[in-house]
């Protein structure tokens, strides 16, 4: 949410991008108010989500991908890059962890 109210450009590239290469994303968002208009902005046919009850919150942007992880915070414009690929495989079962317990969602 707050990379989209930052960077909207950036992230609509990046959602155009990945509708373009047929990439399969998935994305845990926060609950709140910017995360609807981000979702009507979606065009990828692979592109799923599910988002966080209202009562949590995440504080960074978290990617992961091959062995690499990148958390980004948009309060300090700072970003950690970790490549390790024990650290990415516990990162993905915890993403797996929360994926399959997550059941809220918004619709479009």
């Amino acid at each position: 949410e707050v990379a989209y109210e930052i960077f909207p450009k950036s992230v609509e590239q990046f959602q155009n991008n990945s509708a373009e290469q047929k990439t399969y994303v998935r994305e845990i968002l926060t609950y709140g108010p910017v995360t609807k208009k981000y979702l009507k902005g979606i065009s990828n046919p692979n592109y799923k989500y599910k988002i966080l009850p209202k009562e949590y919150n995440f504080f960074t942007d978290n990617f992961i991908f091959e062995d690499k992880i990148i958390y980004i915070s948009y309060k300090t414009l700072s970003a950690v890059v970790i490549e390790n690929q024990d650290i990415a495989n516990t990162q993905k079962q915890a993403f797996e962890i929360m994926w399959d317990h997550l059941i809220f969602g918004l619709k479009k």
